[in-house]
């Protein structure tokens, strides 16, 4: 059952693991949080529209990159 606060992402979930997996390959596997939100911040500024997107809509992506970097998984 999914959480009312489950975050939504404009992103596909293919993506995220496609960003994650990018982050990982640019940045490495062993980034503690504060560097990886930076690695992630970094990549968001080159997705065309992003800039349109709401602050929680980006903090939630975030999270949710964080998630498939640490391998992590959001319940359905």
């Amino acid at each position: 059952m999914a959480s009312k606060n489950s975050p939504k992402a404009f992103l596909t979930p293919d993506q995220i693991a496609d960003l994650g997996q990018y982050i990982i390959e640019d940045f490495g596997s062993e980034l503690p949080e504060g560097e990886l939100i930076e690695a992630i911040a970094l990549v968001l500024e080159n997705i065309p529209g992003i800039e349109s997107e709401s602050n929680r809509s980006i903090q939630g992506l975030i999270r949710l990159i964080g998630n498939q970097y640490y391998g992590r998984r959001q319940k359905p």
